[in-house]
Parts: structure tokens; C-alpha cells; sequence
């Protein structure tokens, strides 16, 4: 989900560009991998498994409380590799402005407890200049990201993420019982980053797709004051059945749960 980690798919779909810094660094080939991860702390006590079940789940977009859209996220595996998809498109009056379709892929395994991405793709129909690809490739511990003709590449460690795994990887930390990262890593736009969320507690909430006892997770922005809360249901996995942006000066963008089911 880009709205965790990025800009966010409700911002998508009002026709913004990846966040301001997000661009990867210019090079027509892929450089040498000389800038290296930061290290980073894998909770133990994660499960050998992935710990959460194929599911596919339906979201309204609203803008300051407006219906702007619908996204569509859905997990799947296949021969041991899990599949991970994202997709968001303006509907009603907001599709009259916006007529892309935004979508995201991350395949990736489960390894000794550890989500390891193997490739990441973000895809603008209305604008091949945002569309990104970022690969892992363990055995040489190198992640290469191109955007365009732009290329970079990263020294990779164990526990580094890409942007949709990031989200499953906050589900099973929690459903798992274990302490939550101190940080998350991960690749986003060409740089490594770093995100700290911490939890605020217990909710009851109300959507479409019914109501959910919620354990509340945020992340806080200090520079932009940025705050991005999710609300994820423990009989479910611990996947978010509301998600919520907040920024000084900005439009608040919430995705809410309209429908919920597991996959075979």
C-alpha cells in the first residue's frame, strides 16, 4: 500500500507524483550496489510461515470524507511464491479528472522467518514516466530500483522490505505477538528509508464491511507532520480494515474497508 510508505494511492489518483525527494538518482546503467543498507533488527519469534492467509481486500477512498475512488488489495501464493497486489482507480464525478489506473506487484518468499521481496513494480497507465521496478537478488545481496531510464542500486540485508511488503510485514509482527521493529527498511523511490510506527492503543470501528474490535498503529512525520494511522483487526489477521492520512494544510485521505474475503 504506497499510501503507508509513499505518497499514497488516494494521492495517486488525484494525479500527484511520487513525493517530493523520491526520485532516483540519474544513471543509464546500473552502478556498483556501494550504498549500503542500514542494519536492521529481525524480531525473533516471527513464524516460519508467512502467517497470514491468501485474502483479497475491497476499499473506499475518500478525500476529506468524499468518495474519490476504490482500491482493490489481494495476497495470494503460487509454487511458494506469494503474490501480493494493489490497484486504484478514480470512480463517480473524481474519474471525469482522473482517468489512470494505479497499480503495484511485489512477489516475494518466506525465508527462515523472514519476508524476503524478489521484485517490486509500480505502474501509472496515464503516466509511464512514475512507473517503477525494484528486483532483489539475495544471492548477491543486491537490490537494483530503475525508474525510466534511471537506475540504482543497494547493498540489501535481511529484513529489508519494498513498499507492499512493508504493510504484511507490520500484520505479522502483530499477529505474532513479538515487538514490533523499531524500524522498518525499506526501498522506496530510489532511496532506503527508514519508518518507526508505534502503537496508540484499542478502537472499535465502524465500515461497510461491518465493525471490528482495531489495535491502532501510527506513523509520525516529524519534518511534513505527517500522520499516518492504521487500525488492524486481530481477528483478521491483523490486516488494516481502515487506514487514514493527516498533514497540516492537506486533504485527509482515508481508505475504509467496504469488502472482505478469504482466498482459497
Amino acid at each position: 500500500m504506497r499510501l503507508i510508505f509513499a505518497a499514497g494511492a488516494a494521492a495517486l489518483l488525484l494525479g500527484a507524483a511520487l513525493p517530493a525527494g523520491a526520485k532516483a538518482p540519474s544513471s543509464r546503467s546500473a552502478p556498483s550496489p556501494t550504498t549500503a543498507a542500514p542494519t536492521v533488527a529481525v524480531p525473533a519469534g516471527l513464524p516460519a510461515s508467512l502467517g497470514i492467509l491468501p485474502f483479497r481486500m475491497n476499499y473506499h477512498v475518500l478525500r476529506n470524507g468524499w468518495h474519490l475512488g476504490n482500491a482493490v488489495f489481494e495476497l495470494q501464493r503460487d509454487d511458494g511464491i506469494w503474490h501480493f497486489h494493489s490497484r486504484a482507480k478514480a470512480s463517480g464525478l473524481a474519474s471525469l479528472f482522473v482517468h489512470s489506473t494505479f497499480s503495484e506487484s511485489s512477489r516475494f518468499r518466506v525465508h527462515d522467518g523472514i519476508l524476503r521481496p524478489l521484485s517490486y513494480t509500480y505502474k501509472d497507465s496515464g503516466n509511464a514516466g512514475h512507473d517503477e521496478h525494484l528486483s532483489f537478488d539475495w544471492p548477491r545481496g543486491v537490490a537494483t530500483d530503475t525508474k525510466g531510464d534511471k537506475t540504482h542500486a543497494f547493498r540489501i540485508v535481511p529484513g529489508m522490505l519494498d513498499r507492499l511488503t512493508a504493510q504484511l510485514e507490520l500484520s505479522r509482527e502483530l499477529e505474532s505477538g513479538v515487538p514490533l521493529a523499531k524500524t522498518f527498511v525499506v526501498i522506496n523511490g530510489g532511496k532506503v528509508k527508514r519508518f518507526r510506527l508505534k502503537r496508540h492503543g484499542k478502537d472499535e470501528i465502524g465500515t461497510p464491511a461491518g465493525s471490528f474490535h482495531t489495535e491502532r498503529v501510527a506513523r509520525h512525520d516529524p519534518k511534513s507532520g505527517r500522520v499516518t494511522t492504521f487500525w488492524l483487526a486481530p481477528k483478521y489477521d491483523w490486516l488494516p480494515v481502515k487506514i487514514e492520512q493527516r498533514e497540516p494544510g492537506k486533504a485527509t485521505i482515508t481508505f475504509v474497508l467496504s469488502k472482505f474475503r478469504w482466498l482459497k
